[in-house]
């Protein structure tokens, strides 16, 4: 069963700025995240240290994700390349 996808505001201006620059990468990380949330993205992920989310990675851009269980929900947290992508808090 898929997953429904909703993307933080800090996530929809992230993808925003790369589209300026580079529009089939966004469109890539948006396919990608609709891809795993159509199978199990908890197969598809990886689960960060310390905090209740997980990453996917895209090329060189990681999308920070919160996988709610209950609600069988995708969060997308923020999307930026890597040595960005975790400074989220």
């Amino acid at each position: 069963m898929a997953w429904d996808v909703i993307y933080a505001k800090q996530a929809e201006n992230n993808l925003a700025r790369i589209a300026k620059s580079d529009k089939k990468m966004a469109a890539r990380i948006m396919d990608r995240i609709d891809e795993v949330a159509k199978l199990d993205p908890y197969a598809s992920t990886v689960r960060l240290s310390g905090v209740p989310l997980h990453r996917l990675r895209v090329g060189d851009y990681r999308a920070v994700l919160d996988l709610q269980n209950g609600l069988m929900r995708v969060c997308v947290i923020t999307v930026d390349k890597r040595a960005r992508s975790y400074r989220f808090r």
